[in-house]
């Protein structure tokens, strides 16, 4: 285990932070801070589709960010379009790759 890890709000299971990516609350909505340059509380989640499922159930997201309102919809838009299939458990995963341009 790393120094310092993160808990997955997901899975719930303990992990580096360059196996996690970074999402805020700015203005009631959730943002995907990949570069975890955003200011505030933020929580961490594993890009993979299983875990981004298990953070967007009713309450876990909010209450790990500390607010009351989210807007997770750029959660699940994030998830839906970077998704890749071949995972090692046959699930499919996120990617973050950054665009080029």
């Amino acid at each position: 285990m790393t120094t310092n890890p993160r808990m997955c709000v997901g899975c719930r299971r303990r992990d580096s932070r360059k196996n996690l990516v970074r999402v805020v609350c700015v203005d009631s909505t959730l943002v995907v801070d990949e570069e975890a340059q955003y200011q505030g509380r933020g929580a961490w989640i594993h890009a993979e589709a299983n875990c981004c499922a298990l953070a967007v159930r009713p309450g876990v997201l909010e209450r790990a960010l500390r607010v009351r309102q989210l807007d997770s919809g750029a959660l699940r838009q994030w998830t839906h379009t970077v998704q890749e299939p071949g995972s090692r458990n046959g699930d499919p995963v996120l990617t973050r790759e950054k665009e080029s341009g």
